[in-house]
């Protein structure tokens, strides 16, 4: 409680600040029987009282008998108070005027003074309203607003507008205390700033009491509420009707504590409530803080001219006498360098009922060589004592196993993608290589480069490709040589022996694949079976040109030849896709010659352009002797069992 203040400046002997208290009351404030039952007293006290109510500061002396009446209001200021009761509207509050007895006066004039008006111990109650409009002013007990209960002030009723500072003053001492009336919050029972403030630790046992009531042992009835929920376990009753045990206290049972009571007093009956918040702490731990880091010395490495944060984490135990306390010490002197920056304070990061985690940290824009080697100490405090631990920064060495695992990475990477595109460009590459660096192929003593096939009852569409596109693009513009059957071969010889010896002379053996030349009973059985007969000798190598797809029933019709089935599965395809494989620049025809045996083309004139469009307008096509081959000249040939294959053989 705040101690007593003594307000006046000169106060008479023997009198208060106003001693002209109505004789119709007794020495305690309450109404006599004369009183209540004449008006003469009752007219007197309006008219002392309203003498008093006059202008603050001004000293009004009456002659009463031989009893100077001083009327002096107190200036004490609310800030000066600091002991606070709370109400409710319509509730009734309770306000205390602990003030000894006067012991600065001697006993006759005591006994003297107290057989009049109230005496040195009369106690006198002053309003300063919080409307500051309103002047301070007494108050007198005895009315349907206030009421004196040994030395406590009662308000039966409190409204918004008995809000104020009541100072209680008792001779030449006086005390103050702040009403607050609120009203309660929404969907709770109390109000949240009106809440008395408890603190209890884990484990321990609490009374506590109901505010107000200290001074009542009967005639009143207390209920409490815990959250506005009313309480039936965990609490006693104990001797005093005002106050509750809580036993063994645990986190769970912080919160809002609420007692209600009914009050009967003098006949009349009366209901307030209060609001306990329990706050719970941990134990109390008398130890100093551990600091979990830095854990006593931690070298760190750092990059010179990189940013780091150094950090100091440390555990408080819950101290009610002291706060947590960290700093940093840089070689033993204050952080006090430009490029370091320290928290101003440290960083709750975990509070368990007053058990607090704390962290400090140092930035350092910039490390550079002064920085090396320095004592970064964090220094942690409190009431039990000190703690320290220390980082020291070192400049760490490259990492080689990380640099040389990056660089494999790196390579690794630009090697996956050099290969993605030179596979991509496989037959760009692989042509401009034979083109233009490549030597002189070896004599192997074969005189043809292919060998071309076609069934002769294939589509027109298909001998065109046959034996006008093929021939155009890879001779007259690549330079290679064909051997077509009715164009190179020697009338009136077998033509089983002229086929196998066709074969034996090329490279290669290109077979124009559609559903004619596969079929059972096709003209170019013959010359079909001869090429794969020298395929699995390892003498010649085949490529198919995909004319046209063959229906899926085409691989279950073939059981019977299995040669076949299995040269359709593994050799390599090439596909025809109509008018966008017929420029000379197009993948069909790169695709091709990457599979032609090597051609050096240094001796074909330079003014053939490899971007041109194979002639296809029926125009007749030249050969390596100058002959003229048309499908008019062919036609009797088909009927002979030519099934034209271009042969493409292994250097």
């Amino acid at each position: 409680m705040r101690a007593s203040r003594h307000v006046f400046g000169f106060l008479p002997r023997g009198r208060g600040h106003c001693d002209d208290a109505p004789r119709g009351r007794d020495p305690m404030g309450r109404r006599s029987h004369t009183e209540r039952e004449g008006s003469t007293v009752h007219s007197e006290t309006r008219t002392a009282r309203d003498r008093c109510h006059m202008g603050a500061g001004h000293l009004f002396p009456l002659l009463l008998g031989l009893k100077l009446v001083t009327c002096i209001p107190p200036t004490i200021e609310p800030s000066e108070c600091n002991i606070a009761v709370f109400s409710l509207p319509g509730e009734a509050a309770v306000i205390n005027c602990d003030l000894p007895l006067q012991t600065d006066v001697d006993d006759s004039s005591l006994q003297n003074d107290s057989k009049s008006d109230g005496g040195a111990d009369e106690i006198q109650w002053w309003l300063k309203p919080s409307n500051q409009e309103s002047p301070t002013h007494r108050v007198y007990p005895g009315d349907d607003t206030y009421m004196m209960y040994d030395s406590a002030l009662w308000l039966l009723h409190t409204r918004p507008e008995h809000a104020g500072v009541y100072i209680c003053v008792r001779g030449k001492q006086s005390v103050c205390h702040v009403l607050k009336v609120w009203r309660p919050d929404t969907s709770s029972c109390y109000h949240s700033e009106s809440s008395y403030s408890f603190t209890a630790n884990i484990g321990s046992s609490k009374t506590i009491r109901c505010p107000a009531l200290n001074h009542l042992q009967s005639n009143v009835t207390i209920n409490w509420f815990k959250d506005c929920k009313k309480v039936v376990h965990e609490v006693h009753l104990t001797n005093a009707p005002n106050s509750y045990s809580i036993m063994k206290i645990k986190d769970w049972k912080a919160g809002n504590y609420t007692c209600t009571a009914n009050v009967s007093l003098q006949g009349r009956f009366y209901y307030f409530s209060r609001s306990i918040n329990l706050t719970v702490r941990a134990r109390p731990i008398r130890k100093r803080p551990k600091i979990i880091h830095p854990n006593g010395n931690v070298y760190l490495g750092v990059d010179l001219g990189s940013p780091v944060q150094l950090y100091c984490q440390a555990f408080f135990g819950y101290d009610e006498g002291m706060d947590p306390l960290m700093y940093w010490l840089v070689d033993g002197q204050f952080v006090d360098f430009p490029e370091m920056q320290e928290d101003d304070l440290p960083i709750m990061i975990e509070d368990d009922n007053g058990d607090k985690m704390m962290q400090s940290d140092i930035n350092i824009t910039k490390v550079d060589e002064s920085h090396i080697g320095l004592n970064f100490t964090c220094i942690t405090q409190n009431g039990f004592g000190f703690g320290s631990g220390s980082i020291f920064l070192y400049v760490k060495e490259k990492n080689r196993a990380a640099t040389l695992g990056v660089a494999m990475a790196v390579a690794l990477v630009v090697i996956i993608g050099i290969s993605a595109i030179a596979f991509y460009l496989r037959f760009d590459i692989v042509l401009f290589y034979r083109d233009h660096l490549a030597p002189e192929p070896p004599s192997d003593g074969k005189d043809f480069d292919a060998y071309v096939c076609v069934a002769w009852d294939a589509p027109p569409d298909e001998l065109q490709f046959a034996l006008r596109i093929l021939p155009a693009a890879l001779e007259q513009k690549f330079g290679f040589r064909l051997w077509l059957f009715g164009r190179d071969a020697i009338p009136g010889k077998n033509v089983i022996d002229e086929v196998v010896s066709a074969v034996g002379r090329s490279r290669r053996m290109l077979i124009v694949l559609s559903p004619a030349c596969v079929k059972e009973s096709s003209s170019s059985r013959l010359d079909l079976d001869v090429g794969l007969h020298a395929m699995h000798n390892g003498s010649l190598r085949t490529l198919l040109l995909s004319f046209q797809p063959l229906p899926s029933s085409t691989m279950s019709s073939l059981d019977s030849r299995p040669a076949l089935k299995r040269a359709l599965k593994v050799l390599p395809k090439v596909y025809w896709k109509g008018e966008k494989s017929q420029p000379l620049n197009s993948r069909f025809w790169k695709h091709l010659r990457y599979l032609m045996p090597t051609q050096n083309l240094h001796s074909l004139s330079s003014s053939q352009d490899p971007s041109s469009t194979v002639t296809t307008n029926g125009t007749a096509i030249t050969s390596q002797n100058n002959g003229s081959l048309s499908l008019d000249t062919l036609s009797p040939l088909l009927t002979t069992g030519g099934c034209f294959y271009l042969f493409l053989f292994s250097n």
